[in-house]
């Protein structure tokens, strides 16, 4: 064991390097320089054009406090009789009586005392 001690740089460097090269390591790793997994949280980080309006915007409300969301509505409904409002005659009802209800006008005349 001897030998082998002996013949890597003559035995004199072997001492110091066992005690400073933990030492270099600790700090290494202590300051963070291993780090190569840091997980991106915000996706729009990842896919949009940095400068672009949608990611200013993001910046925007991240800067003022505020938490720029996006949401999916997922609807599930069902009539009073209860069967499935989300079929194409349903639908058609409802678009119907939505339109009708938009077209409606009203007028008024005023009277004058």
């Amino acid at each position: 064991m001897k030998k082998l001690f002996s013949s890597i740089g003559g035995g004199s460097l072997l001492i110091p390097a066992l005690v400073a090269l933990p030492v270099i390591f600790s700090i290494l790793i202590g300051l963070g320089f291993t780090r190569n997994d840091i997980i991106e949280d915000d996706v729009y980080k990842i896919w949009a054009k940095e400068g672009s309006d949608y990611y200013k915007d993001r910046q925007y409300a991240q800067d003022v406090g505020g938490k720029a969301s996006s949401s999916s509505l997922l609807a599930s409904a069902s009539s009073k009789d209860g069967k499935n409002i989300l079929t194409e005659t349903r639908l058609e009802e409802i678009r119907t009586r939505m339109e009708e209800m938009e077209s409606v006008t009203v007028s008024y005349s005023m009277m004058l005392c």
